[in-house]
This record gives structure tokens, sequence and C-alpha cells, in this order.
């Protein structure tokens, strides 16, 4: 089996690097431009929470809220912290779809755009990282000139 040295590896890698950043962004903005198109029709609403689930890790909010017009809809946030983030009464804001109340979610920049940043500040140092490789291996193979 033949090695690859250091300096071949390079290129390969800084590909490597490179599309698994990009791969990154891209979901992240597949789910901030799925969150964007949430917001732009939803409906707000005061929501207070009635219980804390615990996950093993997290505690995860679950609301009621009443959307105008509608009965008393009931949620769980699928964004949970450790120490919990709100305690059993807390007043808080929600958005959702008037014709999906059940996909409702808290109103605060984490809960609606956790996963959208996630791959987000996962996919920017892969992506510079995989142009900065690439930068490099382009000059490490460029032929060097004979002063004379």
């Amino acid at each position: 089996m033949a090695r690859v040295s250091g300096r071949s590896a390079l290129p390969i890698l800084g590909k490597v690097f490179l599309l698994l950043g990009l791969g990154l962004l891209l979901v992240s903005g597949i789910f901030a431009a799925t969150r964007a198109s949430f917001l732009s029709g939803a409906g707000r609403a005061d929501g207070t929470v009635v219980a804390l689930r615990h996950n093993g890790r997290s505690y995860q909010p679950v609301i009621d809220f009443t959307p105008e017009g509608g009965p008393t809809t009931r949620v769980e946030s699928v964004v949970g912290s450790n120490p919990p983030e709100y305690r059993v009464g807390d007043h808080v804001p929600m958005r959702f779809q008037p014709n999906h109340p059940e996909e409702a979610v808290i109103d605060t920049f984490w809960h609606l755009w956790f996963f959208a940043a996630l791959f987000g500040i996962i996919g920017s140092p892969f992506t510079i990282t995989g142009i900065l490789m690439s930068i490099l291996a382009r000059k490490g193979a460029a032929p060097k000139r004979a002063t004379g």
C-alpha cells in the first residue's frame, strides 16, 4: 500500500473539508429558509409553561397557548436545556401557523434559529479550513522560478 505524504494529502484534505463545510452550510441555509417561510405567515400568542419534560439530558418546556379563535393547543419544544430555561407557570411568546398551531415555536432567537445557527457554526470553520488548505496546496504545487 502506498503512503501519501503530507504535501500530497493537502489537496485531498482541502477538498474533503470544503465539501463537508459547504454541505453543512447548505443544511444551515435550508433550516434558515424554512424558518423564514414559517415566520412570514406566523401568528403570535402568549403561552404558559405547564410542564418540563426531562429526556435524560435536558428539560424541554411543554406549553399551552390559545391561538386567536382556536382551541387551546399544547406543544413541546424541540430545544431543551439543562438547567431548565423555563419554570412551570412562566409565560412565553409563541409563533404558530394558523392552519397548524400544533407546530408552534417559542418566539426567542435560540428556539427559532437553533438548528440553522448550529449547522452554520459548525460548517463555517470547515469551509474556511478547506479553502485555506486548497490555497496552500496550490501554492505548494506551483513551479518555482529559477533566479539567475
